[in-house]
């Protein structure tokens, strides 16, 4: 049988995992289920909702000293949509009347509201 939290342990553990990136989450996380032993995976990736895949990762990166210096692999993340010139062309026009901005930094706004800026 694991040792288990209490449950003021765990909502502080629970606190702190919810503050931390997705890297350190995976080795704090990970940390706890080596310190627990035999059990201890499954316990934490209870505890803190995370796929048991994913501590099994942390704790052989942890176990390597070689750690990644990137939290997502290289590719992963949302993808960066490039507006085409027509496109960037069209919305310009449109807002070109009401546009508003800084002199002093190329900073541009509208004041349209999103109804109006859909014609």
């Amino acid at each position: 049988m694991i040792g288990k939290y209490s449950k003021e342990i765990e909502e502080d553990m629970v606190y702190l995992f919810s503050l931390i990136d997705e890297k350190h989450k995976r080795y704090y996380a990970s940390v706890e289920a080596i310190k627990l032993g035999h059990g201890g995976i499954s316990y934490i990736s209870g505890l803190f909702r995370v796929s048991e895949k994913t501590l099994e990762r942390g704790i052989k990166e942890l176990k390597r000293e070689c750690l990644p210096q990137r939290i997502r692999r290289t590719g992963g993340g949302r993808k960066a949509v490039l507006a085409s010139e027509a496109l960037t062309r069209a919305f310009t026009t449109l807002i070109e009347t009401p546009l508003a901005g800084n002199p002093q930094n190329d900073q541009q706004w509208t004041h349209l509201t999103p109804r109006e800026v859909r014609v």
